[in-house]
């Protein structure tokens, strides 16, 4: 295999200078599927398998390791790009949890944001009551209170955030009260910087400068959260995300007022080998940086 490596230095001037390397490689062995576009079978006529000792109905799509037939199957697993609710046992502290996989076209590792709705009276003890809902972003170390993450979305009203999650705020009022201790959690928080401030201080730089923290939350939650909405810096994307986000709060309330409603695991794919494989291949090349 070719392996392309690429060195970059900076010189006493502040020059960076790249030199690339191109090196051929031994990375293993891969076994050929019987009858695939590579093995030596693959246009043979019937005759030809007789007289090489092949069965002539023989369809292939395994391959042949040790003197064993191995075959590649497909498996199931939960749909990605979807947004689930499920309940809780006791004694988990947490009531209800709403959770979206986030998987792109070109990555095999999901990206998961979930949403917590804790039980009543296993809130945070400055906090009035139970009932509060937050929200935990992949690569962040604690969930966040989900009204901090909305305002570091740029909803910083206490009705932005409302009209989102709430389908109706002069009419549902249950979801109204349901919805005000993390209100109540979140009020000494009050603009979007702040918001990012406190995601950045529990992200992998707690102790960088605040404009650094501020950036890292930024990154954050442009490319680590909801990747498959899209990872640009634009306004569209960031309020799709926060479309999706709000779909994974307002199920858990949804949730608690509505007993019964939440998912069961049914939205299943099928997982070809094919994809497998690429997924088994990407896990052990991933590109290294020194």
């Amino acid at each position: 295999m070719d392996v392309e490596l690429t060195t970059v230095t900076v010189d006493e001037e502040g020059n960076k200078v790249e030199r690339t390397e191109v090196s051929n490689e031994y990375f293993g062995e891969v076994p050929c599927m019987v009858r695939s576009e590579y093995c030596h079978l693959k246009d043979k006529a019937d005759m030809e398998k007789c007289d090489l000792g092949e069965c002539i109905y023989d369809q292939g799509g395994y391959f042949i390791v040790n003197g064993s037939e191995k075959v590649l199957i497909a498996q199931e697993r939960q749909a990605y790009n979807r947004v689930y609710c499920f309940k809780k046992r006791p004694p988990s502290k947490i009531a209800y949890s709403g959770e979206c996989r986030s998987l792109t076209d070109r990555s095999f590792n999901p990206s998961s944001l979930d949403a917590y709705l804790y039980c009543r009276g296993q809130g945070r003890a400055n906090a009035h009551e139970g009932n509060q809902i937050r929200v935990k972003i992949a690569n962040v170390m604690v969930d966040i209170p989900a009204v901090i993450v909305f305002r570091a979305m740029g909803f910083v009203t206490d009705k932005a955030v409302l009209d989102h999650v709430v389908y109706d705020i002069t009419l549902d009022d249950e979801m109204l009260e349901l919805f005000r201790p993390s209100l109540e959690e979140a009020f000494v928080v009050q603009t979007k910087s702040v918001a990012l401030d406190i995601i950045g201080r529990r992200g992998k730089e707690p102790h960088a400068l605040q404009r650094d923290r501020i950036r890292h939350a930024e990154e954050l939650l442009q490319k680590d959260m909801l990747p498959h909405v899209g990872v640009q810096p634009d306004e569209t994307c960031k309020t799709r995300k926060a479309y999706v986000c709000c779909v994974c709060v307002s199920v858990c309330v949804c949730a608690c007022l509505l007993p019964g409603s939440t998912d069961a695991v049914n939205c299943l794919v099928q997982v070809l080998p094919g994809l497998l494989a690429a997924s088994a291949y990407g896990d052990c090349a991933q590109p290294q940086r020194c």
